[in-house]
């Protein structure tokens, strides 16, 4: 999972980032030469170097932990992972931000709590 603020800082060359005003004086690239150049990357070279990895829960993680991970991590998905062995995980799925505050703010009582 990339978060899409980390595929919008690869359009901007690296010069930019550190320097607003180079970032004023750059010109918008056409399309065709943004996506050649992304095209040669891969996700690992989309990912920050430091402070980033990926982060998941088990099958047994509650709202509030999943929750705390998004808050944390600024994402708004979280894989369910299920270790099968040692070397071996399987998703399940996704959580997304939207369900756990669905789940979070409905009633303990209401049957969308499910």
């Amino acid at each position: 999972m990339v978060p899409v603020s980390q595929l919008v800082r690869q359009l901007v060359p690296e010069p930019a980032l550190d320097d607003p005003l180079r970032a004023a004086v750059l010109r918008d690239e056409p399309s065709e030469r943004l996506a050649a150049g992304l095209e040669e990357q891969t996700v690992g070279d989309w990912l920050p170097r430091r402070g980033f990895g990926p982060r998941c829960v088990g099958p047994d993680a509650t709202a509030a932990q999943i929750a705390a991970v998004m808050a944390r991590r600024r994402i708004p998905l979280v894989p369910v992972v299920e270790q099968v062995d040692d070397k071996e995980a399987r998703m399940l799925g996704v959580v997304s931000a939207t369900a756990v505050m669905r789940y979070l703010i409905t009633p303990s009582d209401s049957a969308d709590r499910r």
